[in-house]
């Protein structure tokens, strides 16, 4: 793999597929960024790379927003100067799944303003 020197951002990188790639990324000398809808589990997941002294930090993103997904590229962009990877673990279902819940929490919020 060639990410000598790579800029690597990891969504959905809490745990899991996430983690494991965006550690991958790290030993094979790429700057990772482990982005997550849940801060506190990417922040962990980044001092348990850390720890091991791989290149890894961590940064809030839900990529079922535009507004914080344009948010995390701004912040990536101004700290590293570039985005050279771009890897997308978050499950198609749950993404689905929230979608749905949304839309119901809208109807419910309308209905009850009626």
């Amino acid at each position: 793999m060639d990410s000598l020197h790579k800029i690597a951002i990891v969504t959905g990188s809490a745990s899991g597929i996430g983690i494991g790639t965006g550690r991958i990324l790290a030993e094979n000398d790429a700057s990772v960024i482990l982005c997550d809808r849940n801060e506190s589990l990417a922040n962990n997941a980044a001092a348990t790379l850390q720890r091991e002294n791989l290149p890894v930090t961590s940064m809030y993103a839900d990529i079922a927003n535009q507004s914080s997904i344009t948010a995390m590229v701004q912040q990536v962009l101004t700290k590293f100067g570039a985005i050279d990877i771009v890897v997308t673990t978050l499950e198609y279902q749950e993404l689905q799944d929230r979608k749905r819940h949304s839309l119901r929490d809208k109807k419910i919020g309308t209905s009850l303003s009626k």
